[in-house]
């Protein structure tokens, strides 16, 4: 998360390249974003995949560059949930707040 973080800081086209490894250039809030890394590593762990998410970080090492972990950590999610994990409206504050319609029968309890 520190090299996701180290690019969102970084800001400009390091951030956009950061989204871009999720098919979420388009969130505009950098929360959203946030959230969308922490639910993939989380889910991973509650629903019994944190061997898998591990093993794929791992093997880069503790002297890791930060794109290779990036990267990685991609890969890891989108093979995992689907190449579209984040692109919906699930992550995205405006399209939720826009657009009611959007929300899933359970979804909105998620948010808070």
């Amino acid at each position: 998360m520190a090299a996701f973080e180290a690019s969102m800081t970084a800001g400009g086209e390091e951030a956009i390249a950061a989204k871009d490894l999720f098919n979420v250039a388009g969130l505009a809030d950098e929360r959203d974003f946030y959230y969308m890394l922490a639910d993939s590593a989380s889910m991973a762990v509650q629903y019994g995949s944190k061997e898998d998410m591990c093993i794929a970080l791992q093997r880069y090492g503790p002297d890791a560059d930060p794109e290779d972990l990036r990267v990685q950590f991609a890969n890891f999610t989108k093979a995992h949930y689907g190449e579209n994990f984040g692109a919906d409206c699930f992550y995205d504050t405006e399209c939720l707040r826009d657009d009611d319609e959007q929300w899933q029968p359970t979804a909105r309890a998620w948010r808070w």
